[in-house]
């Protein structure tokens, strides 16, 4: 312990205020030195919150890749199908009668 004082009289404790201004000027200087302050304690939100939250943002983007996925198979089956439709006109155009005789002569 500290000594006593001259005269016999012990040293009085710290008033409540003293400390709190000497916390505050702690934290001011630490974050001066160092740039980060002191952490808090506790957390911000129960940690079920931040859970609920997360799954609800992947049910949300899931359901937006099966949408997507949804339609680039409609677009491609409608491709196939442009194509396949296509090929069968130029199938048509090749073995299409031409004309014989007269009208051969005349072109």
């Amino acid at each position: 312990m500290a000594p006593a004082r001259k005269g016999g009289e012990k040293k009085k404790g710290c008033s409540a205020i003293n400390k709190v201004v000497t916390r505050e000027y702690t934290i001011n200087i630490h974050k001066r030195i160092h740039g980060v302050g002191f952490k808090k304690h506790g957390r911000p939100a129960p940690p079920m919150k931040g859970q609920l939250r997360r799954k609800a943002q992947r049910e949300k983007f899931a359901r937006r890749v099966v949408l997507l996925s949804q339609e680039m198979d409609a677009g491609l089956q409608a491709w196939q199908l442009r194509q396949q439709e296509k090929l069968q006109e130029e199938r048509k155009q090749k073995n299409a009668l031409k004309p014989k005789g007269t009208s051969l002569q005349r072109e």
